[in-house]
């Protein structure tokens, strides 16, 4: 929780861990497994925002709360849907050739990035592949991953999953100049320096021209931008 609690931003993922935490006694007692197991969640959080971070803390709390066991082997798996016009290979065939060899075991942690399939989310090829991930859903837990979307878009795609499964959203919005600064002072302070308000007065200049093109990619971006000042210092 305390590692959770000191991430940047992330205020909705931190709801849902302290929401966690607090029925996880009660599943325990309950012995009410599988009833957990079978919600799954909807991130949406841009590239270079600290998604597979977010995935690793969220698998270490559910099973340090005793409401998962994982298969070390494969306690984490990210992997994503191809284009829907991919017409000589099954545009599902990651998410499914991992489930046929081991969802029946279960104790994944599946990551399912479905950002090609936002404007098809109704169509009956989609379905479909809900309905198949249904028969898993007990003994692993998914993770879908699209882009951070406005609430209304994020809202009508929870809906269309939740036909079929009950999902839990989850946003990660865009850090502020601020939460950025943040970022910054903490890679610095691993370098053993600090910056002083000329200097930061450059590292948002450097942020803004990054995003100006759409070349930025959150904490990634972060980290380039102050190795290239620590260099220059």
């Amino acid at each position: 929780e305390d590692r959770i609690d000191n991430l940047i931003a992330a205020e909705q993922f931190k709801a849902l861990t302290r929401e966690i935490v607090a029925v996880a006694p009660a599943i325990v007692a309950h012995r009410t497994y599988s009833a957990f197991a079978f919600r799954s969640y909807l991130f949406s959080i841009n590239d270079g925002c600290g998604y597979s971070t977010c995935l690793s803390l969220f698998a270490d709390l559910i099973e340090k709360h005793g409401l998962f066991r994982f298969d070390e082997s494969r306690r984490v798996v990210e992997e994503k849907l191809l284009s829907p016009s991919s017409d000589k290979i099954d545009p599902f065939s990651p998410v499914t050739d991992v489930l046929r060899r081991y969802g029946k075991s279960g104790g994944m942690l599946l990551s399912i990035d479905i950002s090609e399939w936002i404007s098809q989310i109704t169509h009956p090829r989609f379905r479909r592949f809900l309905s198949f991930l249904e028969d898993y859903s007990s003994r692993n837990i998914f993770v879908f991953r699209v882009p951070f979307l406005e609430s209304q878009v994020l809202n009508d795609l929870n809906a269309a999953l939740k036909d079929i499964l009950y999902v839990r959203p989850v946003a990660f919005p865009p850090m502020s100049m601020a939460q950025l600064r943040e970022c910054a002072d903490r890679i610095l302070a691993g370098y053993g320096f600090s910056a002083s308000e000329d200097a930061y007065d450059v590292f948002c200049a450097r942020v803004l021209e990054e995003k100006s093109d759409g070349r930025f990619y959150g904490i990634n971006t972060v980290h380039k931008i102050i190795c290239e000042m620590i260099y220059r210092k």
